[in-house]
């Protein structure tokens, strides 16, 4: 069933840390169950990593604008463009 279910079996093994006897009730589940958690995790999974895209292109932005200010910064003060 990992296989089958490899982001609920990573859920299973998380709760197993805190409660050893959730091991016993997994089996219970039904199948339907077990699918459609495994749909709502997948989902969780694409929304985290939409999430986590999103985040390094607005830090990209913000480090672009960073460097032109610190650029800019450093032209005024010297009154000639820094090279690297």
């Amino acid at each position: 069933m990992c296989k089958q279910f490899p982001l609920l079996a990573k859920e299973i093994k998380v709760l197993m840390e805190g409660q050893p006897a959730i091991m016993e009730l997994f089996p219970r589940l039904d199948g339907d169950q077990v699918v459609a958690i495994e749909k709502k995790l997948e989902n969780l999974r694409w929304i985290d990593m939409k999430r986590k895209k999103k985040m390094a292109v607005k830090m990209a932005k913000i480090r672009k604008g960073l460097i032109y200010k610190l650029e800019g910064a450093a032209i005024l003060a010297d009154g000639n463009m820094i090279h690297y």
